[in-house]
This record gives structure tokens, C-alpha cells and sequence, in this order.
């Protein structure tokens, strides 16, 4: 509930615009690098047969796009408990925290490999058991009953 508070949910909300439009920005280079070579998702099989060195490009632009936004949701991942916990302003906790994580890079660094990891295996182990569940309890619904037959949808003349 702290998150709800008046000043909390002010600075809650602009720690994410700002974070929503460091990256937004950041990637305005592949819009106009799409703009220029013509590659969209929509024609990318097609470009990719026509002009490789274009999807080349693209690909690049992605890649050192995403740089940015990587990085600095890296340095402001302590911001939002910042901000929660020790009720600081928004721009302050996102300072602190980069300040902090600048202090430890290897240790939040392998953190947050692991987490990212251990996120992985868990969908790899859990996706599957999730869907196990779930025809488990079809199959208990649907077996008690007899099932009825679908309408039929040929009419008699």
C-alpha cells in the first residue's frame, strides 16, 4: 500500500515515464535506420533475399539501440524500493541507484544473471507443469460426465 501514498505514486510514475522515454528515445535511430534501408518485420524474408547488407544494418541498429535501455534498467533497478521504502524522490532514488550499482557491479551484475537464469529454468520447468495441470482437470471435468454432442449444424428439410 506504500506505493499508493500521495508523493510515493507521483514519484512511482515519473521514475517510469522517464525510464518509458530514455528507451523510447533510444530506439528512434532503428525507426530511422528502417525508414532509410526499408526493412520493416512486415517485408524482412523479402529484404533479406534482395538486400542482405540492409537487414545487416538493421540488425546492428537494434543491437546498439538496446544498449542504452539495457544499461540504465541495470542502474535504476533499486529505484522503485527507493522510492517505496525510503520515500525519495523520484530522480533521487534513480541517482542512488545508479550510484549504488556503480559501487557493486559485479555483485548486482551476477545477481541479476542468476535471477535471469533461475526466471528461465523456471519457465522451462513450470510452463510444462502448468499445462500438465490443466488437461489433468479437463480430463476430470470432462470424464465424470458423458459430453455432449456438438449442435449439429445441417438442418433437416
Amino acid at each position: 500500500m506504500a506505493g499508493f501514498r500521495g508523493s510515493a505514486f507521483r514519484n512511482l510514475s515519473l521514475q517510469t515515464f522517464i525510464a518509458f522515454l530514455v528507451s523510447e528515445v533510444s530506439f528512434l535511430p532503428l525507426t530511422l535506420a528502417s525508414k532509410s534501408t526499408g526493412v520493416t518485420m512486415a517485408n524482412l524474408e523479402q529484404q533479406l533475399e534482395a538486400n542482405p547488407q540492409n537487414v545487416m544494418i538493421m540488425l546492428l541498429t537494434l543491437l546498439v539501440c538496446s544498449i542504452p535501455p539495457l544499461f540504465l534498467s541495470f542502474c535504476w533497478m533499486f529505484a522503485v524500493p527507493l522510492i517505496v521504502d525510503k520515500g525519495l524522490p523520484f530522480w533521487s532514488a534513480m541517482e542512488l541507484s545508479r550510484k549504488r550499482v556503480f559501487q557493486h557491479p559485479w555483485r548486482v551484475g551476477m545477481l541479476s544473471t542468476l535471477a535471469g537464469l533461475a526466471a528461465c529454468l523456471g519457465l522451462f520447468f513450470t510452463f510444462p507443469a502448468s499445462i500438465a495441470a490443466t488437461l489433468l482437470l479437463y480430463e476430470r471435468l470432462f470424464s465424470m460426465e458423458e459430453t455432449p454432442e456438438p449442435p449439429s449444424t445441417r438442418r433437416d428439410a
